[in-house]
């Protein structure tokens, strides 16, 4: 069973919203768009001093609603991408903020210093999507010349070397998501045909092996996101799809389909949710060219053959419970199914 709700919806005035990196040592949430990236929190902004803070002559509080841009690296240094930041990527262990760009090349900065410590070309077209594999520092890419490629730094370096090149289609590759367990590793590429292609990584190697696709987005998928054995997806058909992955083998379900946004899902992002000290779901974040913002809360219930959904911030609140899954279903299936209408 899953319960999914609507937790909040920020309607943003950004043209367009790329990508979106959540830290979770701090709890920020690292968005960037077509005019410059910043950083926006509920609370407190704790930010290194080289940062460049823009600030209202009237300083309001920090919140969703009213975030503080900061500039995260001078421009004016020469180190800038050429063309627009269209993805990035942050490294834990290392402090490494990794951005790629429509020129082609993607760069590695060290957000102590602001530096850029390394600077590649990466793919023959853009790069759309960027992920970093925190157990061991691989970088993953995508781009619209229709290939996945898989980077590592060269060994008490800051310089990164190719070491492998995945291409399954001709179509642009728009999304990457990661997901590791103690037993597995699975790359997932969302792409402008509709399709996820995955590979699974081999346990003695480091070469990933193509395991399939999954099928169901009408339109591109532009976004991805993986947190344990659920991949949330979002697609240019303004929906987003969870999907679960079977324990030891490459067998995919859709769970649910959400058309809570009124145009295509630009970026997701999730982490999980504690509460003393026990996970009990998972937040997911997702943005849209409708230019809102939407915080989600999801819960994988026991039950499998149920699904509860509950809507909040609507002022008629409402909470549907047992339809059986088959295995889709949409809320907007749900609400018409209320009104005696399910066609």
């Amino acid at each position: 069973m899953l319960d999914i709700e609507i937790y909040t919806t920020i309607s943003l005035s950004l043209s367009n919203l790329n990508p979106t990196e959540i830290l979770p040592s701090l709890y920020l949430s690292l968005s960037g768009s077509l005019d410059q990236p910043w950083i926006t929190t509920p609370g407190k902004v704790s930010a290194p001093s080289w940062m460049k803070k823009e600030r209202p002559s009237n300083p309001l509080p920090v919140s969703p609603l009213n975030p503080l841009r900061i500039f995260l690296f001078n421009w004016s240094s020469g180190q800038q991408h050429r063309d627009c930041v269209s993805c990035m990527g942050y490294y834990h262990a290392e402090g490494l903020l990794y951005t790629g760009s429509w020129d082609k090349t993607v760069k590695a900065w060290r957000v102590s210093d602001g530096k850029c410590v390394d600077s590649f070309l990466a793919h023959e077209d853009s790069v759309n999507a960027i992920v970093i594999n925190q157990e061991d520092g691989c970088v993953f890419t995508c781009s619209s010349d229709g290939s996945v490629k898989i980077w590592r730094r060269v060994y008490d370096q800051s310089s990164h070397t190719l070491t492998m090149t995945l291409k399954f289609q001709p179509s642009p590759v728009n999304a990457l998501a990661l997901s590791t367990s103690h037993s597995s590793c699975f790359l997932y590429s969302g792409s402008s045909d509709g399709f996820i292609n995955f590979w699974e990584k081999e346990k003695m190697s480091s070469r990933f092996n193509h395991g399939g696709f999954l099928q169901g987005h009408r339109f591109a998928v532009l976004s991805l996101v993986a947190i344990e054995k659920l991949i949330f997806s979002g697609s240019e058909d303004t929906t987003i799809r969870i999907w679960r992955r079977e324990e030891g083998s490459y067998y995919h379900e859709c769970l649910a389909v959400l058309d809570a946004h009124r145009g295509p899902v630009r970026c997701l992002a999730a982490c999980l949710e504690v509460d003393k000290l026990m996970v009990i779901g998972f937040l997911v974040y997702s943005a849209g060219l409708d230019q809102t913002f939407k915080l989600w809360r999801v819960k994988v219930l026991p039950d499998e053959k149920n699904v509860c959904m509950e809507g909040t911030g609507r002022s008629d609140k409402m909470r549907i419970t047992e339809y059986e899954m088959s295995p889709v279903l949409s809320p907007s299936w749900v609400e018409k199914k209320r009104q005696g209408n399910p066609t």
